[in-house]
């Protein structure tokens, strides 16, 4: 039986396209296996990323994901297929019937189990409030998108499960030198992080000098090595949610 540990091995075939993301996106399937393939040729070129360098991140990401020990992203390698070497991923079905992320009236944020974010307007000039659910899956992604200097954690990007997990996707904008952290997932900003987060976090750190670092070394460059073992050393020397830095907005554009 195929687990996530084990990629399925075969030839890659396409089954459409998935039109709502920005590079070259592709519904596959490998065997019986559905996967999302990214080819590296159908990357953008961005003016603060390397180009040809998104889909390393994206392993990258899992990697760190797996020394985290929290499951955050699906299984993620690179492998070829028709359109060349790219990222592949084990394709999640959603819970459609969940929510994770919200806008809502500002007079109807709920009084529990949701967290708010921030106020504003909509397209309509309708005054609107930003919330996301206050679950221990979505801190420990919040806490790796810290880690990770995630660019882009847009409420689209958090699959809801069935049973109630999350899985977090598209992680292409990641491990930048500079600080980047661009998320709608601020409502525990200046909370203090637990002992089992610490605990991810300090198993990132250590394996950094290990395994996890060899792993890491062909897909990132040496100095985003280092930033994000000083990321993960800021964490546990100020173990809270960290805030915005730098010149760039605090949210991804569009929310969703």
């Amino acid at each position: 039986m195929l687990t996530e540990a084990d990629p399925p091995e075969g030839e890659l075939e396409l089954v459409g396209r998935i039109t709502v993301a920005s590079n070259a996106t592709f519904l596959a399937q490998i065997g019986g296996t559905a996967v999302v393939y990214k080819p590296i040729a159908g990357e953008k070129p961005l003016w603060d990323f390397p180009d040809g360098m998104l889909a390393h991140r994206e392993l990258a990401a899992y990697l760190v994901s797996e020394a985290l020990g929290w499951n955050v992203v699906p299984r993620t390698w690179l492998r070829g297929g028709p359109l060349g070497e790219g990222m592949v991923q084990l394709w999640q079905e959603p819970d459609e019937e969940q929510e994770t992320v919200d806008l809502v009236a500002p007079d109807a944020v709920p009084d529990a189990g949701w967290r708010h974010v921030f106020e504003g307007s909509d397209d309509d000039d309708r005054p609107v409030a930003l919330i996301h659910e206050d679950s221990d899956a979505l801190r420990r992604m919040a806490v790796f998108d810290a880690v990770v200097n995630n660019a882009d954690r847009k409420g689209g990007h958090i699959l809801a499960m069935p049973g109630g997990h999350r899985y977090g996707v598209d992680h292409g904008l990641t491990f930048h030198a500079e600080p980047k952290l661009r998320t709608v997932l601020w409502g525990w900003l200046g909370e203090e992080l637990t002992g089992e987060e610490l605990a991810g976090v300090s198993r990132v750190r250590d394996g950094l000098a290990g395994p996890l670092g060899a792993s890491l070394a062909p897909l990132l460059t040496t100095v985003e090595l280092e930033v994000l073992g000083e990321r993960c050393e800021r964490l546990l020397r100020d173990p809270v949610f960290p805030a915005p830095e730098g010149f760039m907005p605090a949210v991804p554009w569009p929310l969703f």
